[in-house]
């Protein structure tokens, strides 16, 4: 029954006749394939690879799905996606697919086993459109590096066992109604920042 659910989507997805997707110029009827809690860790095993051109496809959606590190090659068809949710599953390092998604801008990856290598930080800092940044509930040790993220607006990092700001934030002025947290992590110090500036005010809108 996974199967034959799982079937259908991909194929409506295909077609273009699922459900939209966000707006992108030059994607006409863009599509959103939300594949939430399907078994896809154990589909996968045995799933031929996607061949077929998902250009189109803008949303992405794998909630809890047990995706594993090794099954991430199915990303690979979906280069044009703004959104990506990897919520709730097996990963353990940041799936390289990613960083070839030249214009995402919201990536959900909370509540997975991620650790950060200096490779892994390098490739997200590749993402330069991100407006949203989820990395809630991973043992990172390593800081994400967003100093080439202009347009970030949340950035929330609870509970990533870091002890350091992210490389780059302090660096250039950030949008107003940016959202930083960085609550039940290993914090030791806070930056020294002149009063009034927008540094000083960078502080003031973190959560900690």
């Amino acid at each position: 029954e996974a199967r034959n659910r799982l079937y259908k989507l991909i194929r409506q997805c295909w077609q273009r006749v699922g459900p939209e997707g966000e707006e992108m110029p030059g994607v006409i009827r863009p599509q959103a394939l939300i594949l939430d809690d399907l078994p896809m860790g154990r589909h996968l095993v045995g799933m031929p690879k996607l061949r077929a051109n998902f250009d189109h496809v803008t949303h992405l959606s794998l909630r809890n799905t047990s995706l594993l590190a090794s099954q991430t090659q199915f990303l690979e068809p979906f280069r044009w996606l703004r959104q990506l949710d990897l919520t709730g599953n097996l990963l353990n390092r940041l799936p390289p697919e990613v960083s070839e998604m030249w214009f995402l801008t919201h990536l959900t990856l909370i509540d997975n086993d991620i650790a950060l290598t200096q490779s892994a930080v390098a490739r997200l800092k590749k993402l330069t459109q991100l407006k949203w940044l989820n990395m809630n509930g991973n043992p990172l040790v390593l800081v994400p590096d967003i100093s080439h993220m202009p347009h970030l607006e949340i950035l929330t990092l609870v509970g990533c066992c870091i002890d350091r700001w992210p490389v780059g934030l302090f660096s250039k002025p950030r949008p107003r109604h940016i959202y930083l947290d960085r609550r039940l992590n290993r914090l030791e110090q806070i930056p020294v920042v002149a009063p009034g500036s927008f540094r000083a005010e960078l502080l003031t809108r973190t959560r900690l």
